[in-house]
């Protein structure tokens, strides 16, 4: 779980380099266990590095590797091992993508490296509860839906401030709509309700805007009336929009 968090999370924050192109986790796992040579894979995601890394974890030491890899040549542009305590996560975040932004040469605003040292939530039980509810959620079985939706649950309850924790509810709705384990009826609120609440307390954050990327995907924008009702529901600001 804390694996593919951390994929996650360092996209978050490069997403917020506007000088950069970040392709999707989404798009880039469809290569994991490709036979493409690297050359190949990064042609078709149209990039011109990739970025990869491993993690260990125990208890609450981590050992991440993390390696910048120039897709013309072939070669390492840039690599470094952090030895940290799941406490210092957040830093570790922000670390590998101001130096992936220094090694392409990135400009990175005032503004962006405010975001980038923004911390999403203090608790870090909240946190772990968080990256363990992305785990189960990816799999989009029934069961593992629910306990997904447990998770992030345990992580709103723990930090009612934390955005992600809200997004990851609303996600899990979605997902239970689009696979059709219930009815729109008793989804929709309740995506509603934690979109809502997400954007209202982060509106920067690229797993909020996921979120409402998917509501247009699968939800509420079939529905006749549904961006009016979200919009009433977050009563949306000019930052918004």
């Amino acid at each position: 779980p804390f694996s593919e968090g951390l994929v996650d999370e360092i996209l978050d924050r490069l997403f917020r380099i506007g000088d950069l192109k970040v392709i999707s986790r989404t798009s880039s796992m469809r290569f994991k266990n490709s036979d493409l040579s690297l050359k190949e894979i990064a042609s078709k995601l149209g990039v011109s590095a990739v970025l990869e890394g491993s993690v260990q974890r125990s208890g609450d030491d981590i050992h991440i590797t993390v390696q910048l890899i120039d897709a013309k040549t072939d070669t390492h542009q840039w690599s470094n091992i952090y030895d940290k305590k799941f406490s210092d996560i957040f830093s570790v975040y922000a670390e590998v993508a101001q130096a992936i932004a220094s090694e392409l040469r990135a400009v990175v605003t005032p503004e962006e490296k405010k975001l980038l040292d923004k911390v999403p939530t203090k608790d870090m039980a909240a946190y772990d509860a968080y990256l363990t509810g992305r785990s189960y959620w990816r799999k989009l079985t029934k069961d593992d839906l629910e306990t997904a939706l447990k998770y992030f649950e345990q992580a709103r309850d723990r930090d009612p401030e934390f955005a992600q924790a809200y997004a990851g509810i609303g996600d899990v709705w979605i997902g239970l709509q689009q696979m059709g384990f219930v009815l729109p009826a008793e989804a929709r609120p309740k995506i509603l309700q934690s979109a809502a609440r997400a954007l209202e307390l982060d509106d920067t954050s690229a797993e909020v805007h996921y979120t409402l990327g998917l509501m247009k995907v699968w939800t509420l924008w079939d529905w006749q009336g549904g961006e009016e009702a979200f919009k009433k529901a977050i009563s949306l600001n000019p930052n918004h929009a």
